[in-house]
């Protein structure tokens, strides 16, 4: 999908990724050649869902196209997101 058509909500655009991630993004990147994370938009609307890193590394390395991932039903898999991060935030608490 070229980068250009995905559509970043505010929600993002507030939230810049921390340094060491967006470095630890580049470097699998060049490790591989690939992005770390799957980029996952809305089937209709194609707003970004998740993977944002991914974005911005894209963006940064002049990419035209990227792989992305279509989701039918977003409300679906953030719910899920949310209930898994509150798993894993539960289990290191422990």
């Amino acid at each position: 999908m070229k980068i250009n058509k995905i559509i970043i909500t505010p929600r993002f655009i507030a939230h810049t990724p921390q340094n060491f991630k967006m470095q630890k993004a580049r470097k699998f990147y060049e490790q591989y050649g690939i992005l770390k994370e799957k980029i996952l938009i809305d089937k209709q609307t194609k707003t970004l869902i998740d993977g944002y890193t991914s974005y911005l590394l894209a963006k940064e390395l002049g990419l035209k196209r990227v792989h992305v991932v279509k989701l039918k039903n977003n409300k679906a898999y953030s719910t899920i997101k949310g209930l898994l991060m509150q798993i894993n935030k539960n289990l290191k608490e422990e």
